[in-house]
């Protein structure tokens, strides 16, 4: 069971950090947001982070009325400028919507973010926790060196 601070006028959405092996598990819980709420807790995960060492976040995010696509461009460009483009950010959406969250993982990844919109958690985890490059890209042999006469 989580246990999660009331929301309040100042926060008014809740927030729970799990410390895990693989990655930081972020569970955010709010009934809407905007531009202005989402920047009070991506900077309260980004410290968090930063603080712990992660290269790797896991947010569950129970946003039921998302916020506006201009505030979604405003908030995406300030993450990007941030400093986490090495940072891996999987984000488990329970009310997913596949255009919506399209569009915010492209607005994202245009910028430069590492990031995924699930569908499920176990789809987050999968992608959160995969090698950077796929193993059966991974060449563990020499290739063999051709040479061009200079003739």
């Amino acid at each position: 069971m989580t246990a999660y601070a009331p929301a309040s006028i100042d926060k008014p959405y809740q927030i729970y950090f799990e410390h895990r092996p693989e990655f930081l598990y972020v569970k955010i819980r709010c009934e809407t947001t905007n531009y202005a709420i989402s920047k009070k807790y991506w900077t309260e995960i980004l410290a968090m982070q930063i603080r712990r060492g992660y290269e790797r976040v896991l947010i569950d995010k129970d946003i039921v009325n998302s916020m506006p696509s201009h505030d979604v461009v405003m908030l995406v460009a300030e993450l990007a400028g941030s400093g986490c483009h090495d940072v891996k950010f999987a984000i488990y959406d329970r009310h997913y919507d596949p255009r919506r969250c399209g569009f915010e993982e492209m607005v994202g990844t245009n910028r430069g973010l590492k990031v995924k919109i699930c569908e499920s958690l176990s789809e987050a985890r999968s992608w959160l926790t995969a090698p950077a490059i796929p193993q059966d890209l991974i060449v563990t042999q020499e290739m063999p060196r051709f040479t061009v006469p200079l003739d």
